[in-house]
């Protein structure tokens, strides 16, 4: 069984996992930095980021970009959502 840390990442974890080179900036509750989603080229940040009640939300205000999309670059790239994946894969080999 791998080692890690069992708390949820927040959206501070998510700001801390961002393309080199985003912009960051603070307004609110929301952390605003460029969007990840790969069709969009964000020279100014137009995604949000923040806490919600049970996960982390994101919102590309600038084009509404799939949440689908913009979430399946922090689960290939925040170490909670690797470890996951990677223990599930393991659990998947014993069992078939």
């Amino acid at each position: 069984m791998s080692y890690y840390n069992t708390n949820k990442p927040t959206a501070k974890d998510f700001v801390d996992y961002l393309p080199r080179g985003n912009k960051v900036t603070k307004k609110g509750d929301w952390y605003l930095t460029n969007c990840v989603h790969p069709a969009h080229d964000d020279k100014n940040p137009s995604m949000g980021i923040k806490d919600g009640d049970t996960q982390v939300i994101l919102k590309c205000f600038a084009r509404d970009c799939d949440k689908r999309t913009l979430l399946s670059y922090f689960y290939e790239t925040v170490p909670y959502y690797l470890d996951k994946k990677r223990d599930w894969e393991r659990n998947k080999k014993r069992r078939g």
